[in-house]
């Protein structure tokens, strides 16, 4: 059977516009040369499969009616469910090439969306020729379908994917600009930006996704890509198999996958060869996919200022060693799983701070592009190397000594990665300028022993030759050791690793014998060894940094810029940088960040509140999952969001949260999460349940630190600013906070753990609502408007109208529709309404009026304000006890309402779960779409607080030992008699707007009611 048909006064035209409208909005334009436009098809399936307002049929219906509303006989040629099915895809296509009425003879002769893309033109040509049309029409129509498709068919990014592409098919990139000039081989490394729709689920998992307000593009995830053009296959097929083998090595950068593309030549390339005649040749790429990191070593060392107090010393270098773990995994690779397992020697062979990336908060090896492996046998692992980069290469592997055999032992590794603990060294003693004037001494060293030596008479000419080495092509240079000797003595006091590094360096890494250095293996284990020793050494100064410092400190650290470029105002060098007038210029050097200040300082003291920004919120939109079948690649694509890129500046910010530090308190890093403008917005912080929140709030409260920090801020010219949970406020933007408490009678027994819980929710939340939260009661006259004072609103639990009586039953409706009412009339900005509640609403009859009305409300708003910001109105339900019918309630409008053509704007969680998610979960996708993890907790007596237990968040409820939150006692609510509940009543909340009336209770719910909130 048909869809019902719309409207005798339906608009064909009016369709059409609609879709012409949605396909503009969902066609992205690539920012970079070269970039193909495309479709972002899952999301424009999506809206095909929505609503068409409140008129009972889909997009797709409606179209479908436009297109073969007039046709003869009672029956469509194909059937809208037929179309949705499996001919969406299709249908676009067509539409947008105003063909949408063969729709049917395409899905009738086979050509549905499985089967895109279609390569062969020649069979599509045939097939369209086969449905009737004739001559010059079938042509042109196969040649129009057949370039057009390919925007509807973007490739999407999987993990491991290995494919070759021709040139028809789109690469969905929608940025992509050039990371640097350290390529080596390659023709380049590029910081590339694909939506998350053309991300699959394995994939996402592997990195994070942000969105920008500074373009319209969205979420999307960052990767970084190696392009290799024909001259250097024989590389890339190198560094891929490399990658492959050591994908599963802890310490190397995510190898993520691989493909080749033919490509159009790029416009310059192109317009550059029709001047000179002659057509430009089809370009071929290889392409390998990896992690993104934001920063190399050097660029580290260059936007980092050393650490200064010891944790930091000690975690810098905790750190850095990682490399050293990496390196013997490539030492001794094994290949393969159970008894298939193959062993392998292996070579990096280009080790530098070039290739150690900062990949999130950890230092990664990268680019094997010249690793080598050979199987193991019992003999000594010897390997022809070829390539690498001559200041960090070890003696042997000095183009000099090359002449008769490219045959060299592993531990040319061993001496690069001294090399690279060497200049380490020098920036922590002395900073990036210390590494500048190292690296000119060295070269000084390097020319006067090649002038005494007559390197460049009678061996090869020295122009062929870097001139800077840390060796003099046969042994470490003097001037090496005696730098390090000098490093030992200017270490600050509080440094007791960095002597421990240096030693193991001059006495057992940089030696001139390939067979007298440590081994990979040796090395990790004295890594490990130095920095026990260096702790306990630490442990040993006992120098405690005062806490008012490192506060102070950290705010600051925070507060400077990721990547920090001194310039003049005017962005250029000054000509004349002496002069007087050039002074205020030159004195305006920006803050730069301390490397792993805010890793160990803000995770020892407060591991629940990381380090962030005041950011501005940036919202997300709902999508549904697409069910979009494609040939082109596998598609598991999670939930989409539509778009909107730039680059970050940095992500070091963002890798700072998922230091070692905090994932050993905690198992797992901080996550990302959307709705936020840069990757700060994204971080999520662990869970915490209400004693964890609480004690947080209790030991800031108690820190007294404002006033120092206020002060240094005044100092340093910096505006002090309400202290507020940053995670919070990356996120609320400029959003009304509304608190709803249920105050019926099935209440009563959770009152003490709602008042615990509004208690902590309000002191969480404080300063996120500028004019201050609203708190409303479902039933009774008591209420709190705008207030700031954190205290009044546990007040106004004890209030004599506010607690529970035994015969109060809820209508949540009322309560709901008197707020809906209120945002309805002044709508100026977001707003979020928390309600903690039983869920059971006894003065509700038909439980799914509920429903209703908040789908009624969310579309009204939806179209009285021209809504720019998704998630504009969200709504949070925080549910006391564990009623298994009104935990399916619950459950039912965070889960389903999102089917009924509105965005996911509603979330669950029970009063024992994840503070954040309470506040956080109407409006965030990622804490919406977490599965709750805490436990739910029945009444007062059964809380307790197991902060300090490992399992204490997601213990059993059954517990043989329980303890009460307080050591005063159950809390004894004042009474109210029936006669005073009786006499408070209301009338009821009606209002029409747009396009139907929200809400308006009836006669029989009403007097089923004892009592409501009042007008």
């Amino acid at each position: 059977m048909q869809p019902a048909r719309p409207a005798p006064n339906f608009d064909p035209n009016a369709a059409f516009r609609d879709f012409e409208q949605s396909l503009k909005g969902f066609t992205v334009t690539p920012t970079h040369e070269g970039g193909r436009t495309f479709v972002l098809v899952y999301s424009l399936v999506n809206w095909l499969r929505s609503l068409w307002g409140d008129h009972g049929v889909t997009q797709a219906e409606r179209l479908h009616h436009a297109v073969y509303g007039k046709s003869e006989g009672y029956f469509d040629p194909i059937s809208s469910s037929q179309l949705s099915k499996g001919c969406l895809r299709v249908f676009s296509i067509l539409l947008d090439l105003d063909r949408g009425d063969l729709v049917h003879q395409f899905q009738r002769n086979g050509i549905e969306d499985s089967r895109l893309p279609m390569s062969n033109l020649e069979e599509l040509h045939t097939i369209i020729k086969a449905m009737g049309l004739k001559g010059a029409d079938a042509k042109n129509l196969a040649q129009q379908f057949h370039v057009k498709q390919w925007e509807f068919c973007p490739i999407v990014l999987y993990t491991e994917m290995s494919r070759h592409f021709d040139k028809e098919y789109i690469v969905p990139i929608c940025q992509k600009q050039k990371i640097n000039d350290k390529g080596g081989s390659a023709k380049g490394i590029y910081l590339i930006e694909v939506q998350e729709e053309f991300v699959s689920r394995d994939l996402k998992k592997r990195t994070s996704k942000y969105n920008s307000k500074n373009d319209n593009f969205g979420y999307r995830y960052q990767f970084a890509l190696k392009t290799f053009d024909n001259g250097n296959v024989e590389l890339f097929d190198n560094e891929r198999k490399a990658f492959n083998g050591l994908n599963n090595h802890e310490g190397m950068v995510g190898y993520l996958g691989e493909y080749s593309h033919d490509c159009h030549p790029s416009p310059s390339s192109s317009k550059h060869t029709s001047q000179v005649g002659a057509a430009k040749p089809m370009e071929k790429t290889w392409n390998i996919l990896l992690e993104y990191g934001d920063l190399d070593l050097d660029e580290y060392f260059l936007e980092r200022l050393p650490p200064v107090f010891p944790d930091e010393i000690l975690r810098f270098w905790k750190d850095l060693f990682e490399v050293g773990d990496a390196i013997k995994g490539v030492h001794n690779l094994k290949y393969g799983k159970g008894e298939l397992a193959e062993e392998y020697y292996g070579w990096h062979a280009d080790i530098k701070p070039d290739n150690i990336l900062s990949v999130r908060g950890k230092f990664k090896l990268a680019d094997p592009g010249f690793a080598h492996f050979v199987r193991k046998t019992d003999g000594i692992p010897m390997g022809e190397v070829l390539g690498g980069t001559e200041t960090y290469g070890a003696p042997e592997c000095h183009p000099s000594r090359r002449r008769s055999s490219n045959t060299v032992h592993q531990t040319i590794d061993i001496w690069s990665l001294a090399c690279v603990f060497s200049i380490a060294a020098t920036w922590v003693a002395l900073g990036y300028q210390g590494i500048l004037q190292y690296t000119e001494f060295r070269k000084k060293a390097v020319k006067d022993y090649q002038r005494e030596s007559q390197v460049g008479a009678d061996g090869p000419s020295e122009a062929n030759f870097s001139n800077d080495y840390f060796h003099n092509g046969h042994v470490v240079l003097s001037e090496v050791t005696r730098w390090h000797e000098t490093l030992r003595i200017i270490l600050r006091k509080t440094d007791t690793i960095t002597s421990l590094v240096l030693d193991l360096v001059d006495n057992h890494m940089l030696l001139g014998d390939p067979m007298k250095r440590f081994s990979a293996e040796k090395v990790c284990e004295e890594l490990r060894n130095i920095f026990e020793k260096g702790e306990m050494r630490r442990s040993e100064l006992g120098m405690e940094v005062p806490q008012l410092i490192t506060d102070a400190l950290c705010q600051l650290d925070d507060s400077a810029p990721a990547n920090p470029s001194p310039k003049t105002p005017s962005g250029k060098a000054s000509s004349n940088s002496h002069s007087r007038n050039a002074k205020s210029a030159r004195l305006e050097i920006p803050m730069m960040k301390t490397t792993h200040r805010s890793i160990y300082y803000k995770s020892k003291q407060d591991p629940m509140s990381p380090p962030l920004d005041d950011l501005d919120l940036m919202g997300e939109t709902e999508t549904l999952e697409p069910e979009v079948a494609s040939n082109s690649l596998p598609h598991n694509v999670e939930k989409d969001a539509p778009f909107s890129p730039t680059r970050y500046q940095s992500m070091d910010e963002l890798s700072q949260m998922t230091s070692s530090v905090t994932q050993s308190m905690y198992g797992t890093p901080l996550r990302k999460v959307p709705g936020a403008s840069n990757q700060f917005n994204n971080l999520r912080a662990p869970p915490q349940n209400v004693f964890q929140a609480k004690q947080q709030l209790d030991k800031e409260s108690k820190k007294g630190a404002k006033g120092l920090i206020s002060k240094m801020k005044k100092v340093f010219g910096k505006e002090t600013k309400e202290t507020k949970d940053k995670v919070l406020s990356s996120h609320f933007g400029n959003r009304d906070l509304v608190f709803l408490i249920d105050n019926g009678a099935t209440m009563r027994q959770h009152w003490d753990e709602a008042t615990m819980l509004l208690d902590v929710l309000v002191n969480k939340a404080a300063g996120q609502d500028p004019n201050g939260p609203d708190l409303l009661f479902t039933l009774g006259n008591h209420k709190l408007n705008a207030e700031k004072k954190t205290a009044a609103f546990t007040d106004a639990m004890g209030h004599p109208d506010a607690v529970p009586t035994d015969s109060a039953a809820t209508d949540i409706r009322v309560p709901l529709g008197k707020i809906f009412e209120k945002y309805l009339k002044n709508f100026e900005n977001a707003m979020t309404i928390i309600v903690l509640t039983d869920g059971l609403w006894q003065g509700v009859q038909d439980k799914n009026e509920v429903s209703d009305q908040i789908v009624t409300f969310v579309k009204t708003v939806r179209d009285l304000t021209n809504n720019v910001v998704p998630r504009r109105v969200s709504i949070e339900f925080i549910q006391f006890g564990a009623d298994p019918e009104a935990t399916a309630r619950l459950f039912d409008l965070d889960d389903h309402l999102k089917d009924r053509g509105i965005p996911d704007v509603i979330d669950t969680e029970p009063a024992s779960g994840d503070v954040y998610k309470m506040l956080l979960g109407s409006l965030v996708e990622n804490y919406d779409g977490e599965e709750n993890g805490l436990e739910l907790v029945e009444s007062p007596e059964r809380l307790q607080d197991n902060t300090g237990s490992s399992t204490s968040i997601f213990s059993s409820p059954n517990r043989s030992t329980h303890t009460s939150p307080s050591n005063e006692g159950p809390y004894t609510p004042p009474t109210r008699t029936v006669t005073e509940m009786s006499q408070q009543t209301t009338k009821p909340w009606n209002v029409a707007q747009n396009q139907g009336q929200i809400y308006s209770p009836s006669e029989s719910s009403r007097r089923n009611r004892d009592r409501a909130w009042p007008q």
